[in-house]
C-alpha cells in the first residue's frame, strides 16, 4: 500500500514539473512574440529589420505572415507593370531636390486702368440738347456722346464763314491786284496791300478754327458747317469720345446747363483691368525674389464665378507698406475681353511662386502619416518596399519637404502608395486606428 502510495505521489511530481515546463516555456515564447512586435513597433532600420527572425523561425522579411510587422511589403510584379490604360497600379520614383513652388495667398479687388478712363468735360460753358449715349454703351473714337447749344459757339460759328466771305474777296483783290502788278498796271504798293490783306484774313480764319476744334470739331465738321450767316436751325456742338470704351458713369441730361470744364460722363476702356492684391509682410521676400528673376503668374478668382480661374502675371510691387495693416500693393494686368470682371469686385488671389532654395521632395501621395509618423514606402529590393519614417517639413505647391529619413535618389513609391499602408497597417485599419 505504502509502495501504491509512492508511486502516485512519483507520477503527481512528474505530472506538475511537466505543467510548470510546459508553462514556462510558452511564458517564454509569448515574451519572444512581445519582444518581435515591439522591435516592429520601434521601427528599426531596415539594415536591422533584415536580421530578425519571426516566429517561424524565417527571416522576417521573407515570411508571407508577418513581414507586415516588420514595415515591410512584397509587391506582385504585375502590379508594377503597366496597365492598359498606361499607368502602374504602383509607381515609383526617385527622391529628388527640387526648388519648391510657394503659394502665396492674397485678397484684391478690380480697378480700372487709370490711363484708360477719361472724364469727358465740357469745354465751353453751353446747355446739353441732346444725349446720343447712356450708361453701359460701347462707344468708338470719335463717336457724337451728346450734342451742346452755346453762345459762344454760335458766335464763333457766325465769325468763322463771316471770315471765310472776306477771304474770298481778298483772294480775288490779290489775283487781280497780282495781273496789274504784272502788267504794270497798278503800283508796288496796291499790290503788297492786297496781299497783305489776303494774308491777314487767312491767319484770322485760322485762329477761328483752331477754336472751333479746340471746342471738339473736327476739320470735316468744320468744312460741313451752314455757309450762311443767318442760320435758320439751331446749331449744336457735337462732343465725341477719344477713346474706344464703356461709358460707365453720366453726370448730364438734356436741357441742363453745364459750365465750362464741368463733368458730362466717364468712359473707361475695360478690356485690361488691373487687380490690386495685398500681399503680407511675411510673404514680401520671396515674391520680390521670384518677381526679379522671373515672374510670378497669378490665379484669380471671384465669388460671381466660384469655378473659374482668371489668369495673369504680377506686373508691379509697390514701394510703400500701409502701416496698419502691414501688407504692400502689388498689382496683376488681366484681360476682360469678355467683359466679366466688373470693376469693385473683390478677388481672391494664388501666387505660384517659385523658391530659390533646393530641397528634397516627394508628391503629396507618396507622404503618409500613422498618428503623428510620416512615413514614404522605400524600395530596399525586387518588389520589397520598406515603411521609412521621415521628417516632414513644408508642404509646397509641387510636393512635401523630407528634412530627414530619405536620402536623394532613393526610390519611393509615388504612386498607389495607400494600398501598401493598408497591408502594413492591417492590425489599425482594421480597428480604424490609423489615419
Amino acid at each position: 500500500m505504502s509502495r501504491k502510495l509512492f508511486i502516485i505521489n512519483i507520477l503527481f511530481l512528474f505530472a506538475a514539473c511537466m505543467t510548470i515546463s510546459c508553462n514556462h516555456t510558452a511564458g517564454n515564447k509569448t515574451e519572444a512574440q512581445e519582444s518581435h512586435d515591439d522591435a516592429a513597433d520601434k521601427h528599426l532600420a531596415y539594415d536591422e529589420i533584415i536580421k530578425q527572425s519571426c516566429e517561424h523561425n524565417k527571416p522576417i522579411i521573407e515570411c508571407a505572415e508577418c513581414r507586415y510587422k516588420a514595415g515591410v511589403v512584397k509587391v506582385d510584379k504585375s502590379l508594377l507593370q503597366s496597365s492598359n490604360a498606361g499607368q502602374c497600379f504602383i509607381e515609383t520614383q526617385a527622391g529628388r531636390k527640387e526648388k519648391p513652388v510657394v503659394y502665396i495667398e492674397a485678397m484684391g479687388e478690380v480697378q480700372p486702368d487709370p490711363g484708360k478712363i477719361i472724364a469727358i468735360r465740357s469745354k465751353i460753358t453751353g446747355v446739353i440738347g441732346s444725349m446720343k449715349t447712356d450708361i453701359g454703351a460701347r462707344v468708338k473714337p470719335g463717336d457724337i456722346l451728346l450734342s451742346m447749344d452755346s453762345n459762344e459757339f454760335r458766335e464763333l460759328h457766325q465769325e468763322f464763314f463771316q471770315l471765310s466771305g472776306l477771304l474770298k474777296l481778298a483772294e480775288k483783290n490779290y489775283e487781280r491786284e497780282e495781273r496789274l502788278f504784272q502788267k504794270k498796271l497798278t503800283t508796288e504798293k496796291d499790290y503788297l496791300e492786297a496781299k497783305s490783306g489776303m494774308e491777314k484774313t487767312m491767319i484770322e480764319l485760322d485762329t477761328i478754327r483752331r477754336k472751333l476744334q479746340l471746342m471738339g470739331m473736327n476739320i470735316a465738321e468744320v468744312g460741313e458747317l451752314p455757309k450762311h450767316s443767318e442760320l435758320t436751325e439751331p446749331c449744336l456742338l457735337p462732343v465725341r469720345s477719344p477713346i474706344a470704351g464703356t461709358v460707365i458713369e453720366r453726370k448730364s441730361t438734356p436741357g441742363a446747363l453745364v459750365e465750362a470744364n464741368e463733368e458730362l460722363m466717364t468712359i473707361a476702356d475695360l478690356s485690361t483691368l488691373w487687380i490690386w492684391i495685398n500681399v503680407y509682410e511675411k510673404d514680401l521676400r520671396i515674391l520680390q525674389a521670384a518677381y526679379n528673376k522671373s515672374g510670378v503668374k497669378a490665379e484669380l478668382s471671384v465669388e460671381s464665378y466660384p469655378h473659374r480661374i482668371f489668369n495673369g502675371t504680377v506686373d508691379y510691387i509697390a514701394d510703400t507698406m500701409d502701416e496698419h495693416t502691414r501688407t504692400i500693393k502689388a498689382r496683376i494686368i488681366l484681360n476682360n475681353s469678355e467683359g466679366i470682371l466688373k470693376i469693385g469686385m473683390f478677388v481672391q488671389c494664388r501666387l505660384s511662386v517659385l523658391d530659390d532654395r533646393s530641397v528634397l521632395m516627394v508628391p503629396g501621395e507618396a507622404m503618409l502619416k500613422d498618428g503623428d509618423t510620416y512615413f514614404v514606402f522605400k524600395q530596399v529590393g525586387e518588389g520589397l518596399f520598406f515603411k521609412q519614417e521621415v521628417v516632414a517639413g513644408e508642404v509646397y505647391a509641387n510636393g512635401i519637404e523630407v528634412k530627414s529619413g530619405l536620402k536623394e535618389d532613393e526610390v519611393i513609391v509615388v504612386r498607389g502608395a495607400f494600398t501598401l499602408k493598408s497591408d502594413v497597417l492591417r492590425e489599425k485599419m482594421g480597428a480604424g486606428c490609423a489615419d
